[in-house]
């Protein structure tokens, strides 16, 4: 055939291979990390049917105490506390604070479960993920509600060791695009949002255009982008428990060696 004719063959192949390979990459990834969520929300679902929890008769330091103790066996949990229904957080060693304005609470207050994205402590400024539920009483009335802190790099270590290709990597968008996971953990610290900076930088505005698409798609498709003056090919997942999505990229230019060898296939099949 000629040369440009198999060429834009071979491209378009190798195209297809490397998007079922990304979009396969970000299933798998966004399944995982859904399974260790759900082992989280499990485990502190346990704790809230604890009967020193349900029992109003004992007193928040006491829980807050027994909660720092269930904490300290669990390498993944920062801290654990309690809110009474006033939206004071009592939690052990620490100052109690009212956090009735934060969502969590008012979500948890509504019987459901919930799980944030980052944001900074107001008990130590660290940058969490809180997973909360509430405290039923006998008759599933809600007496409290149990508030599990995470450190935001636990999100970020479940990808930061997914490459693809060379330079290929795996990150955690928000439902607004924000980033909530990532290796360079400083674009979590930052909240990078590509569709926010595309607003002042236009060099960020291909990569806003597919972010837009993702995160009003449902499905898991391959896109592409410019950025920089480079093109990437680009899959994504959505986490069902969240609604987080996890977008795996890389440069499409990588994966292009591959037609050279694809062509030398052909001819000498060709020739045989």
């Amino acid at each position: 055939c000629p040369r440009n004719f198999c060429d834009v063959a071979f491209k378009k192949i190798v195209k297809e291979r490397v998007g079922t390979h990304l979009t396969d990459k970000a299933s798998d990834t966004a399944e995982v990390i859904n399974g260790r969520l759900d082992a989280l929300f499990q485990f502190v679902s346990g704790i809230a049917r604890t009967p020193v929890l349900r029992d109003k008769s004992v007193s928040y330091a006491e829980k807050s105490q027994y909660l720092h103790r269930e904490a300290m066996a669990n390498n993944t949990i920062l801290r654990i506390g309690v809110a009474d229904l006033n939206g004071n957080l009592h939690t052990y060693g620490s100052k109690v604070v009212n956090i009735s304005a934060q969502s969590w609470f008012s979500e948890v207050m509504k019987d459901k479960i919930f799980v944030s994205k980052p944001f900074v402590s107001l008990i130590d400024n660290q940058l969490i993920m809180v997973i909360a539920v509430p405290v039923h009483d006998e008759n599933r009335h809600i007496v409290d509600a149990i508030n599990v802190s995470v450190s935001e790099k636990w999100l970020s270590e479940q990808v930061a060791d997914i490459v693809v290709g060379k330079t290929g990597e795996c990150y955690i968008t928000g439902t607004s695009g924000e980033c909530i996971a990532h290796k360079n953990f400083e674009l979590v610290q930052n909240q990078w949002n590509a569709v926010e900076f595309a607003k002042k930088d236009s060099s960020f505005v291909s990569l806003s255009k597919f972010l837009q698409k993702v995160l009003k798609t449902e499905k898991s498709e391959v896109g592409y982008y410019n950025f920089k003056g480079e093109t990437f090919i680009a899959s994504f997942a959505k986490i069902p428990s969240t609604g987080w999505t996890v977008i795996i990229k890389a440069p499409i230019n990588e994966f292009m060696g591959t037609v050279q060898t694809l062509r030398l296939s052909m001819y000498i099949i060709g020739v045989i």
